[in-house]
């Protein structure tokens, strides 16, 4: 059976053929100023659709996102980079939750490893919007895990909070979009990346085969361990690699869409390193903000350990970043009217 049929068992899925083979691509730049010049197109300079967010807020919980977290851990198999379990959760969720019109859903294999091997892969949801030449908007999570202690380099773990806190959010969004009836005037994307954990392989190759097609985006949004919080009431917001201006929009958002007595602040990547797949982004030009739970060093301590469960992780804090999440998508996006 072809990779469509293996991994999508029914829904139509479209697969990226000519990122299957050939050499992975170099990021054009690991400079964390590469992202920080202002957006091409200029941020609203307040929240305007409040309305249509809690349209899609009052389509999720905080219990309803935790039951999706706990169902990617328990079913998505094993997560590591070398296995397709967690590709094939997610179509399969996708197909569950429905595709209305305008919903694309595409597989991007991974250059750089051997043509056929059965590997996890990235999956794009694109909802379009009217206007296709406008920049779009993008949130993304990681698919993978990976274990640190000594043993099989393939060990499954839970990784409750890196990342399936990400993805869940994402999955969540995914429902509240088909149930709900806005549209909106750009395209909208929810980015599922494979490889996170071995070098951003999966957002590198998207990000590239974004900036080699000339799609541009208005702002990108990581999701990367959102449920563990060291300081309850406090949402840290990333500031290597992403883009000043579209950190300051999104706190703003935070201040419009967040319980008031949520308390903003930054942090850094832990050493400077490059921490997660909006780098990828960053490193060809495209403006990014990566919302985090906590300060870079008092981030979740059970990360790839099998110590990373369901059950260390708070449901209040993790609601909170898809509420930033959902904000984000519906003012970038701009719903237009039926």
């Amino acid at each position: 059976m072809g990779a469509t049929a293996v991994l999508a068992a029914g829904l139509a899925v479209g697969v990226v053929s000519s990122m299957a083979a050939g050499s992975a691509p170099t990021l054009p730049s690991l400079d964390p100023a590469s992202c920080r010049e202002p957006p091409a197109t200029p941020l609203p300079s307040a929240p305007r659709f409040a309305p249509a967010v809690d349209d899609l807020l009052a389509r999720s919980t905080p219990d309803s996102l935790m039951r999706r977290l706990v169902e990617f851990v328990g079913g998505g198999g094993n997560r590591h980079y070398r296995h397709p379990d967690a590709t094939r959760y997610v179509l399969a969720e996708l197909e569950r939750m429905g595709r209305r019109p305008g919903v694309e859903v595409t597989l991007h294999p991974l250059r750089g490893f051997v043509r056929g091997e059965d590997l996890q892969r990235t999956v794009l949801v694109r909802l379009a919007g009217r206007n296709a030449a406008a920049p779009g908007v993008l949130v993304g999570a990681h698919l993978d895990t990976i274990d640190d202690a000594p043993g099989p380099p393939d060990a499954p773990v839970p990784g409750a909070d890196d990342d399936a806190s990400g993805v869940a959010t994402l999955l969540e969004l995914y429902g509240a979009l088909q149930t709900s009836d806005l549209r909106f005037e750009r395209d909208l994307y929810l980015a599922f990346y494979a490889m996170e954990e071995i070098g951003l392989e999966g957002s590198g190759q998207l990000a590239q085969w974004f900036f080699e097609r000339r799609l541009l985006l208005r702002g990108v949004m990581q999701l990367d361990m959102t449920a563990f919080t060291a300081a309850p009431g406090r949402l840290f917001f990333v500031t290597d690699w992403t883009n000043p201006a579209l950190t300051r929009f999104t706190q703003v958002l935070a201040g419009e869409y967040l319980d008031p007595r949520v308390e903003l602040a930054t942090t850094g990547c832990r050493h400077g390193e490059p921490c997660s797949d909006h780098v990828s982004w960053c490193a060809r030009g495209y403006p990014t903000v990566f919302p985090f739970e906590a300060h870079a060093g008092e981030s979740n301590p059970r990360a790839h350990t099998p110590g990373d469960e369901p059950r260390h992780l708070d449901p209040t804090h993790a609601y909170a970043f898809l509420r930033l999440a959902a904000a984000f998508l519906v003012e970038l996006a701009e719903p237009r009217a039926p």
